[in-house]
This record gives C-alpha cells, structure tokens and sequence, in this order.
C-alpha cells in the first residue's frame, strides 16, 4: 500500500508548504477522553501489548481530530522488560531490580530479547490497517543513554563512578541497550512505520561536556547512521 500524504513528505524533506502537518507525541495520552474511556477498562500495559487496543488507541487523535500523524501506541521501556528486567506501571514504570554487576550475566541476548517485543509489530501492522492511506504512521525508541538511566537506576540516584566512561555502564550500553534498540528500530520500520524517533531525553544527565560529546558521536556511529535519513528524526536534551 502506498502513503501518499504529501505534507508529512514536504516536512522530513524541509520543502516549504502552506499548511505544516498536525501531529503531537504523546497525542493517544491522558488528556484524551478516548483513552480515559479505556483506560476504565483496560491497564497501559493491555492497551501497548494488545494490538488491537493499541491501534484502537492510536487512532482516537486521529478520528477525533484530524491529525495528520499517528503514533505507535507504546512505552520506550519495554525493551528492559524484554532483556528480563521486572516492570509494571503503578501508574509510572516501576521495576523490581535494576541491572548490576551481579545480574547482567542473567539478561537475554538482544537477538532474544527483540522476539519479545513482536507486540509493537502487531500493534502497528493493526494501526496501519485502520489509518486513511493519507495519513502516516510514526514508531519511536528510547534513545539508549535513556534507557540505560532506567535500567541502572540512575534516575533513582545510584551512581557509578565517571558516569558514561564507566566500563560496566559502557558494557551496558554498548552489548544490551544499543543492539537492541537497534533491531527494535529495525522491527517498527519493517512493520510499517514510516520513520523512528528517538528520544534521549536523559542524555542531559551525561556528567561532563567531553563524556557528552563523545556519547553524541557513538550513538551516531553506533544506530543512527545505521538507517537512512529518512527513517528517522532525533530529539535530544542537551545542556
């Protein structure tokens, strides 16, 4: 099936146009009667992993106002739930340990962990049955420093020495996070998503301006310039 909406097109190539497309991140989220109606009857993590809720989901902005955009209905941290970390939502992430020295050896393999993720597959497979050919379907990740504060717990206030040059926060990030970050970017994308975003929003956190830059130039390196340009488009937090 061929997506013909021109103005999402004109925006990824910067060809100036009258009328920008209309979309938000987080648009299918609590300020929407749609998903407070089912979220009455359904948890997040239902509405992420049934693929049918999912696309339900992701299409209310859509039916109700006409938004150019519509954005896989899912959570950057299922990818830790996939390398065997214990989540829930109450309502915010909450997990059950996070990754040390101790247990890194127990988390699967990336090449495991990402058939755990084949709900995501499903859930924007079943969106793009449901969306208008005129519109267009959008997938995202965690950028991987991100990720990695959550599986660590370093948003919780546990601290490894150096921060980003650590060789066990390095190990981390460089043999679990960013390969499976990776193939689930790889994953949405052959699901019909028509680019990736990926938010590192916790880049910030990075404790000097040289760790920063030298993280900045990895994860180019390392998943961006893995894909064409226009699969992808990039937020990030800087300082």
């Amino acid at each position: 099936m061929k997506i013909c909406n021109e103005r999402f097109s004109n925006a990824l190539e910067h060809i100036p146009q009258k009328t920008p497309p209309i979309w938000f991140m987080r648009q299918a989220g609590r300020y929407h009667s749609h998903y407070q109606n089912l979220k009455k009857n359904y948890t997040f993590e239902e509405l992420c992993k049934n693929p049918d809720l999912a696309a339900e989901t992701a299409l209310g902005p859509i039916n109700d106002f006409d938004f150019d955009v519509a954005i896989l209905f899912s959570d950057i941290l299922f990818v830790l739930e996939a390398l065997g970390m214990s989540l829930k939502y109450d309502p915010g992430p909450i997990f059950g340990n996070f990754i040390d020295e101790n247990n890194y050896e127990e988390l699967q393999s990336p090449e495991n962990a990402i058939k755990e993720m084949s709900f995501q597959e499903n859930a924007l497979l079943a969106t793009r049955d449901l969306l208008p050919d005129h519109k267009s379907l959008i997938g995202f990740v965690g950028g991987p420093w991100t990720v990695l504060t959550y599986g660590l717990g370093l948003n919780k206030g546990i601290q490894y020495e150096n921060n980003y040059s650590n060789s066990f926060v390095f190990k981390v990030l460089s043999e679990k996070i960013i390969p499976l970050i990776k193939y689930n970017i790889s994953l949405q994308l052959n699901a019909g998503a028509e680019v990736v975003m990926i938010f590192d929003t916790d880049a910030k956190s990075i404790s000097d301006s040289e760790n920063f830059n030298n993280y900045s130039k990895y994860l180019y390196k390392e998943v961006i310039k893995e894909f064409p340009k226009k699969n992808w488009i990039l937020f990030k937090i800087t300082f």
